[in-house]
């Protein structure tokens, strides 16, 4: 979850939040579908999901993210994690 602040227009701030659901297929690659509502992007779809695909490396996981797939409003992301 975050809430995300717009320093200019207060109106503009925002709570957004997200699901991840994923597959470990193997000790380093994991699969996954993902939704939420992201008005960080602007565009006409109101609940943005996809697919992930990530790969794991000791403490580090890098997971790419690929929403709307199919559609005129598609875009990705990339995250990366670190466990401690």
């Amino acid at each position: 979850m975050e809430y995300l602040f717009d320093l200019n227009v207060n109106a503009d701030s925002y709570f957004y939040a997200w699901s991840h659901f994923r597959f470990i297929i193997t000790k380093w690659l994991s699969v996954g579908i993902a939704g939420g509502r992201n008005r960080v992007y602007q565009n006409d779809v109101k609940v943005q999901r996809g697919v992930s695909l990530g790969f794991t490396k000791k403490r580090f996981t890098v997971t790419g993210y690929y929403y709307n797939p199919f559609t005129p409003e598609n875009y990705g992301s990339v995250a990366v994690f670190v466990r401690f």
